[in-house]
């Protein structure tokens, strides 16, 4: 068995006992919900999640690709969210410099090009941000008398 395997193998069984042990911790609350939840509203909630992050992925490797590192969609969207994790897991956004390690580690990125793709998806962030806050302004405009 290789690293590789053997690696993933132990952070998936670790990753299952973590989430097996929260979701007993609230498992009355979550019976709750999902006695009480909208489906239809929840398939539509995870696919436009999936959805998101796959565009986030598809933007990342348009990045590389300006970078002359080649990957899949499939790779670069796993980077992401393996970063997201990361984040989320350890302070100060950390999981950054974990997407620059990995292809700095497998795609022979180097770490000065890597972190300016991170810096310039972190700039497309904001832009979108923008956009979605500047974009409603006109039709919010009619209700500041009600407000």
């Amino acid at each position: 068995m290789n690293k590789k395997t053997l690696t993933f193998i132990i952070t998936s069984i670790l990753a299952v006992g973590i989430i097996g042990c929260m979701l007993w911790y609230v498992r009355d609350e979550l019976i709750l919900a999902f006695q009480h939840a909208n489906y239809s509203i929840l398939i539509f909630v995870i696919l436009c999640g999936i959805g998101s992050w796959i565009i986030r992925g598809v933007r990342y490797r348009y990045i590389l690709h300006r970078l002359e590192i080649s990957c899949s969609i499939v790779y670069s969207t796993a980077s992401i969210l393996i970063c997201q994790l990361v984040n989320i897991i350890v302070p100060a956004r950390l999981g950054d410099f974990t997407r620059v390690f990995i292809f700095h580690k497998e795609k022979g990125l180097e770490y000065s090009a890597g972190f300016s793709s991170v810096i310039e998806e972190r700039i497309f962030d904001v832009v979108a941000i923008f956009i979605f806050v500047i974009l409603p302004l006109p039709f919010l405009y009619s209700y500041l008398d009600e407000w």
